[in-house]
């Protein structure tokens, strides 16, 4: 027998809206009652917390771990089967990419991994992961699951993809983990997705706008090597405002 706790989920948020619409911001109308609801019945007897119990066993070196940003649970919020969750504590594997649920909420430690299948986003260190296998047909040449928002454009949008690379290392008899970080950017453009490995991919993309490629490119190759992310956040911003001018 399927579980009843969403639609009851749905009854309690409405009638909580109904009863107190008056005294409530709008703004936060939404998520206040959600919470409400939740904190009510308790996030452990919720769906979302159906899921394999997550177990890290490994032994890495320099302090280096398989998640996004930190291996520390981070407050952010979940879609899970069709459902918004707020204010939980959550981190991303990126190498087996997966997303953890602290599985009581007060607890550092013990965490639950929610199935993918049914993760459509969420949203953690202030970043917005789309789970871009539901929805739409990657290439089969393209890494599946979850990939950063990054940025949404006037005919673009802007994607990153973080994953871990595993590669066991022995030192002084001690045999560990060296996670090697990986990004993969890109662009799904035209109903289209496109990866972005070089300059010239987006100047055969772009045509008109090479020689605006080419002198970004030329005024931030410091930025470029220090911190290739933002590098491209920031040429997909600028690429933006051409074509936003353009069309205008």
């Amino acid at each position: 027998m399927k579980s009843k706790k969403p639609l009851i989920r749905i009854f309690f948020i409405f009638s909580l809206y109904f009863c107190f619409n008056t005294t409530l911001g709008q703004g936060n109308d939404v998520q206040s009652l959600y919470n409400s609801f939740d904190t009510i019945i308790t996030k452990e007897n919720l769906p979302i917390n159906n899921g394999t119990l997550h177990i890290n066993y490994d032994r890495t070196t320099n302090n280096e771990n398989r998640y996004y940003h930190s291996d520390q649970y981070l407050k952010g919020m979940a879609n899970y089967n069709n459902q918004n969750y707020y204010d939980l504590k959550l981190k991303y594997d990126i190498y087996k990419d997966v997303l953890i649920l602290n599985l009581h909420q007060d607890s550092g430690k013990m965490g639950v991994n929610l199935t993918k299948e049914k993760t459509a986003f969420f949203i953690i260190n202030g970043k917005k992961f789309i789970n871009l296998s539901m929805n739409t047909k990657l290439p089969i040449s393209f890494y599946s699951g979850f990939y950063e928002e990054n940025f949404v454009g006037k005919t673009f949008t802007f994607y990153i993809k973080h994953r871990k690379e595993a590669k066991e290392t022995t030192e002084n008899k001690f045999v560990g983990i060296n996670y090697i970080l990986k990004k993969d950017f890109v662009l799904l453009y035209k109903n289209e997705f496109i990866k972005i490995n070089s300059k010239r991919d987006l100047t055969v993309l772009f045509p008109d706008y090479k020689t605006k490629i080419d002198d970004f490119y030329h005024a931030n190759r410091i930025l470029e090597s220090e911190n290739e992310t933002q590098f491209m956040e920031n040429l997909m911003r600028n690429l933006n405002s051409f074509l936003t001018i353009e069309s205008n």
